[in-house]
């Protein structure tokens, strides 16, 4: 398995794994606050690309012979003008990780922690040394990302009415 850098030849296999993703999240949903529209995998990837573009950040694929198995994104944040002010020097650069997929037939190998490693790397290659990474709380990857490090540090609390 080869873990690299997306390619635009890859971008049909990451709308894909993006709409697998949402379908997956959309499953987990017993409040059934979300839906996926006709064309969330080309409005979403768009949105994904824009992000990365705007903010210096990076879209990686795990690929084993020849075939696109997982993707992720990160994304370096800027700081805005009133972090700056309210922090000065101190402000804690972070950034994001999103939209981590691994095709369900290759889950459990270990793929999904070695791509968020390599995001991780390229976060703190951009000076970032906090990593955000939002999880659905139902999503069993939650455990993984637990392994990897990451805790809670915020809630959004839902009851259906």
């Amino acid at each position: 398995m080869e873990i690299r850098k997306a390619s635009e030849n890859d971008l049909n296999s990451i709308k894909d794994m993006t709409e697998k993703n949402f379908e997956f999240i959309v499953g987990l949903d017993k409040w059934e606050m979300m839906r996926m529209g006709d064309n969330y995998k080309e409005i979403a990837t768009q949105k994904y690309l824009e992000e990365l573009d705007k903010n210096n950040g990076i879209t990686l694929v795990a690929e084993i012979d020849g075939k696109i198995i997982g993707c992720g994104m990160a994304v370096p944040l800027s700081k805005s003008a009133l972090a700056a002010e309210k922090y000065k020097d101190k402000y804690l650069k972070a950034g994001v990780i999103n939209n981590v997929f691994v095709e369900k037939e290759y889950r459990g190998r270990g793929i999904g922690s070695e791509i968020i490693t390599e995001l991780e790397k390229y976060l703190k290659s951009r000076g970032c040394s906090n990593v955000r990474l939002d999880v659905f709380a139902p999503n069993p990857a939650r455990t993984v990302y637990e392994k990897l490090g990451y805790d809670d540090y915020a809630r959004v609390m839902l009851k259906k009415i």
